[in-house]
């Protein structure tokens, strides 16, 4: 209400947007709980100790991880009686704000060249060009040409590799990655052959781009436009390309939904683009158009992306001349749709709040993948005994199976659990009146250990227990309480539970009757479960 009139998009998009700010929230609401818990450790540790002043790098940690605003964390250390070390938190931030540079430094060349470097590979990926700048550390060669055919890694299609080969001088190399630094296409090479300071500057060599690579790649950027337009068709016109990455052996795919798609939602998608892939389009990549003519004509752009006054558009073109398609691109594409062959989904997650992403393949990838889903598909069937067909009912079935077979067994742990409730009934400890059973059962899963505990308070009388054991390395544990220390003496399993827990580093809580808890520590369980038995002795009195 307040910005649809400076921004008409919120208005069209209002479920897309209400979506996305619901589920942020969720999100950081989430966040705020851990960091609330990471907090409340920090106290804890802090008092066990007998400081009073929370560390920077702790402050720092709840500020770079959890979201947490430095003058919240001293408002809330405030109110606890404590302090933070704010000195510290800044020296933390600085060495933050040094690793962003130093990650954000554009990797220079060491010197202005006097002549440009021009890329040629659309048409060509073999061509003959100057050396106008070269440099080596042993074995590695940075080299720019006045022009050449290799693609440098932009708009999330990764560099060309190939070779480079300077014949009249011994030298063949061998390019690994083409990157842009200060507005050149730089080759990263490797020597191969030759000595790299006989290549002197303006001298002639051979660049020929690794052609099956290109070809791959080509297939999955093409891939990407046509995934794009499927998204739009199919989910909504709030759907926009917010990343991508467009490598030879796969596509990544990154846009704007609120929600996870259903399969088929991932089924309708795969099938228009293959069907757009059998209709063999045009791709028609123009350079050198007007951006507001672009734009004019619908071409979508990438959010984010800095374009000149001039873009480069390619244009997917039906039979009849209609656009199928059309996007701002400067990267390298097939000449027709068919030549992607096969286009396959193989998976689809979320990235962000109100951002899915989508990974594809084309191609031989995608024939192979299919492939070796099929030969699963069949090594199943070997193993279930049934046909390709029969399969989903064949384990559906076993399923259901080992669902009684799992209620047959929980149902004898009930019963196991009842007779050793009652030999460690045998053992409990008198305080106070009442009985006190603390145990480690040694079970493999909280399962065990809850019904152990359900037996041991049924069957307790009057008193408490506590059972901790270790299950996948951490600590878990239970305590219950009979319902005449509950009533009569105000005792409950939550109070119990929380004070042997923090002997284990961990916290918990639950009913009066029963309660568990985690512990991250579980060297110190042993330990732990002898202080139970005074802990249970204090809060009774």
């Amino acid at each position: 209400n307040a910005m649809g009139d400076v921004y008409p998009e919120l208005a069209e998009k209002e479920v897309h947007t209400t979506e996305i700010i619901k589920s942020e929230e969720e999100a950081f609401g989430r966040t705020l709980d851990r960091g609330l818990e990471i907090f409340t450790d920090i106290v804890r540790r802090l008092e066990n100790k007998g400081g009073k002043i929370i560390p920077g790098e702790e402050a720092f940690k709840l500020y770079d991880t959890y979201g947490f605003p430095v003058d919240l964390t001293q408002i809330m250390a405030a109110e606890k009686g404590f302090t933070v070390d704010l000195e510290g938190y800044d020296v933390e931030l600085q060495k933050q704000r040094e690793r962003s540079r130093e990650g954000a430094k554009d990797i220079s060349l060491g010197q202005a060249l006097d002549l440009t470097s021009e890329f040629i590979g659309y048409d060509t990926e073999d061509v003959r060009a100057k050396v106008i700048h070269s440099s080596s550390k042993g074995k590695e060669l940075t080299l720019v040409l006045d022009k050449t055919p290799f693609y440098a890694e932009a708009g999330g299609q990764v560099g060309d590799t190939g070779s480079i080969l300077g014949n009249q001088y011994g030298l063949k190399l061998m390019v690994k990655d083409t990157q842009k630094r200060d507005n050149y296409i730089v080759h990263e090479c490797d020597l191969l052959e030759g000595e790299p300071d006989k290549l002197p500057k303006l001298s002639e060599v051979e660049a020929v781009v690794d052609s099956g690579r290109r070809n791959r790649i080509k297939r999955n950027h093409t891939a990407t436009h046509l995934l794009h337009k499927a998204l739009r068709d199919t989910l909504g016109e709030h759907v926009a390309q917010a990343g991508s990455f467009v490598g030879p052996d796969y596509l990544r795919f990154d846009f704007s939904h609120y929600k996870a798609l259903t399969e088929e939602e991932i089924s309708s998608i795969e099938e228009q683009v293959n069907r757009a892939v059998l209709a063999d389009y045009e791709v028609s990549p123009i350079t050198d158009v007007p951006i507001e003519k672009a734009k004019a004509e619908g071409a979508m752009a990438l959010f984010g992306e800095k374009y000149g006054e001039t873009v480069r558009v390619v244009r997917i073109l039906k039979p009849d001349g209609d656009k199928y398609s059309i996007e701002l691109c400067g990267g390298t594409h097939v000449n027709r749709t068919g030549e992607i062959g096969l286009f396959v989904i193989s998976s689809e997650s979320a990235i962000a709040a109100g951002m899915r992403r989508i990974e594809a393949l084309t191609g031989e990838g995608a024939y192979r993948y299919l492939k070796k889903r099929s030969a699963l598909v069949s090594s199943l069937g070997e193993i279930l005994k049934a046909t390709p067909d029969e399969i989903a009912g064949r384990v559906e079935s076993l399923l259901e199976k080992n669902k009684e077979l799992g209620r047959e067994v929980n149902e004898l742990r009930k019963g196991q659990a009842s007779g050793d409730a009652e030999s460690l009934i045998k053992e409990a400890v008198e305080v106070n009146g009442s009985k006190v059973v603390v145990f480690d059962p040694k079970v493999d899963d909280r399962g065990q250990i809850m019904n152990m505990a359900d037996a041991l308070r049924e069957k307790l009388g009057s008193g408490v227990g506590v059972l901790g054991s270790i299950i996948n390395g951490k600590v878990a544990l239970v305590a219950v309480v009979t319902d005449d220390l509950i009533n009569q003496k105000k005792v409950k399993a939550g109070d119990v539970v929380k004070e042997v827990a923090k002997l284990v580093d961990g916290s918990g809580g639950g009913k009066p009757h029963l309660a568990q808890a985690g512990g991250k520590s579980p060297e110190k369980l042993p330990d732990a479960l002898k202080e139970a038995v005074k802990i249970v002795e204090n809060i009774l009195k």
